[in-house]
């Protein structure tokens, strides 16, 4: 997600939660989840990112902008595609508020 940001120039910094509520006037507060399967071609589990939704909000809690992704129930095709890949329209919309 930091890669993205910067793609956009856009510095960010991650925080311990709890901490860090005073230091910036804008937060970016996400939700992931993740499954386990076997991926083609393996014997062993791995991870993939079936969902995520990222929100900009000021500090004191105001919505600026949301943005989500999840994964087609139905084909999955995406299922092995990398988490950079999937996040990456998410964090643009969230920053221009396009998709790609």
């Amino acid at each position: 997600m930091q890669s993205e940001l910067r793609l956009h120039q856009i510095e960010s910094r991650i925080y311990e939660p709890g901490t860090g509520l005073n230091a910036c006037d804008i937060w970016l507060h996400y939700v992931a989840g993740i499954e386990w399967a076997i991926p083609p071609f393996t014997n062993e589990y791995k991870t993939y990112l079936t969902t995520a939704t990222l929100t900009l909000r000021t500090s004191t809690g105001k919505v600026l902008s949301r943005s989500s992704y999840e994964l087609d129930p139905v084909y999955g095709m995406g299922k092995w595609s990398s988490t950079r890949s999937k996040i990456a329209p998410v964090v643009t919309a969230i920053v221009t508020g396009f998709e790609n």
